[in-house]
């Protein structure tokens, strides 16, 4: 019945040993061993089928471009509106760990910018649990994840929507909408002032190298430190006017290099070890041409996980000259 779907959660035998990890796949094998310890899954142990998630999220965008086009017209952020609609669906959505499958699979150039908006909105909040920040601080992470690039509203549409690359002049406009949407953010009477600074501050870096201001890490809120590294790591893997999606394990290999430097090398091993475990199962190519599969995690190193290759396996944490080079999709069929 649900094969095809994924495991939302770890599922344990009645003697407390790990029986299948969370993000499984339900084929023929996971489900005889479910058969065989006498568990029994319901709808709410899996993730949404991804056609559901296509519609929830596009739902979404549409909402969030309603409300951005209600704050441009009228200079003022219904906060209450969308703490009503919008962020309880992203709130779900963090919730379900499936959702990354989808966030790396279907990211389309239409609608960008609120497509933008919804997705660092749910992987910010979702970047929050997995640091086990406490629970009610998640809608407001949430919705400073949402409005991070308010500021974006007052930038000209012919350089947000240029087809190439910007000019030094372009680009020295654009870098103003931090400062934009913080001044937007604080003239609201029922400002959050936490999600004005993420707005200010979601370009600034560890070493001091971001924008506006050229502040270090220790200067900046921590929610600006998740909001960033959910900024990047979206608009990396999303396709825009100008440009396609770069692969998702090139994207991956970049933010853990950098994870000592630019970013905050907490929120990115955070991010990066809980995505990983998602990734379990893919089918790979490395730089030698292999073809392999991901079957275990280096907790030190996740993004060098243990390939499963013809004949053996290979640990590319011991492998330093080796690296994943493609990334298929996660099966979805299946298997005996």
């Amino acid at each position: 019945m649900f094969k095809g779907r994924r495991i939302n959660k770890n599922i344990y035998t009645s003697q407390s040993a790990l029986l299948l990890p969370a993000s499984t796949l339900l084929n023929e094998k996971s489900s005889r061993l479910l058969s065989q310890h006498c568990i029994h899954l319901s709808p709410e142990d899996l993730e949404p089928a991804l056609d559901e998630m296509e519609q929830i999220m596009d739902q979404s965008v549409m909402e969030v471009k309603q409300i951005f086009s209600e704050i441009e017209h009228s200079g003022n952020i219904p906060f209450e509106k969308i703490k009503q609609t919008i962020l309880p669906t992203l709130c779900d959505l963090s919730k379900d760990f499936g959702i990354i499958g989808f966030m790396l699979t279907i990211q389309r150039v239409d609608d960008y910018t609120y497509r933008h908006s919804a997705g660092v909105a749910m992987m910010a909040a979702m970047i929050g649990r997995w640091m086990k920040l406490p629970e009610d601080e998640i809608p407001r992470l949430a919705m400073a994840g949402m409005l991070h690039d308010v500021g974006k509203l007052f930038i000209s549409p012919t350089i947000l929507q240029k087809p190439g690359r910007l000019l030094s002049e372009e680009y020295e406009q654009m870098k103003l909408h931090p400062e934009l949407g913080y001044a937007c953010l604080m003239r609201q009477p029922e400002v959050d002032e936490r999600a004005a600074l993420v707005a200010l501050q979601h370009h600034e870096r560890e070493d001091g190298s971001g924008y506006p201001l050229g502040i270090k890490g220790s200067e900046m809120d921590p929610w600006s430190k998740i909001v960033a590294v959910a900024d990047v790591f979206h608009a990396m893997t999303s396709k825009r006017a100008y440009r396609e999606e770069l692969p998702l394990y090139e994207v991956l290999r970049n933010m853990w290099v950098h994870a000592y430097g630019a970013m905050d090398p907490l929120v990115v091993h955070s991010f990066m070890e809980k995505l990983m475990i998602y990734l379990i199962g893919c089918e790979v190519v490395l730089s030698d041409g292999q073809l392999g599969k991901i079957v275990m995690l280096n907790d030190k190193n996740p993004v060098n996980p243990l390939v499963e290759v013809e004949g053996g396996f290979i640990d590319l944490s011991q492998e330093p000259s080796l690296y994943i080079e493609k990334l298929f999709k996660v099966e979805t069929e299946s298997e005996e």
